[in-house]
């Protein structure tokens, strides 16, 4: 499972867009099948899954598929679970995340905007 989430986490960080567009065949986007998935990931009990999952996610913040904004409310929860991660590298992206969001939407991060 690492390897292929190894593999997704690279395409997501070399050509996220492709991740995002109709797919002749299929009846959604890729990236509204994978993202459920993903966040998923962000609570397994495998920190290498866990900073993949997280990773890949970040990669779609500055594009804002329409997949992660309607998604917005959990992957900010499972953020701010993952900031307690005991894992570094997890935590450093939940940081980096935090930093993308307020450059992109500061609005999904004030107060009222989402449930915890």
């Amino acid at each position: 499972m690492e390897g292929a989430m190894d593999a997704l986490s690279k395409i997501c960080e070399d050509i996220p867009q492709v991740l995002d567009l109709d797919v002749p065949g299929l009846a959604e986007r890729p990236i509204n099948i994978f993202l459920p998935r993903l966040l998923q990931l962000f609570q397994s009990p495998h920190a290498s899954l866990r900073k993949l999952s997280l990773g890949s996610v970040n990669q779609y913040i500055m594009p804002m598929p329409g997949a992660l904004y309607v998604s917005m409310d959990e992957y900010l929860q499972g953020l701010f679970v993952l900031a307690n991660d005991p894992a570094p590298e997890v935590r450093k992206l939940v940081c980096a995340a935090f930093v993308q969001l307020i450059e992109v939407r500061p609005s999904f991060l004030e107060v009222g905007s989402f449930v915890c």
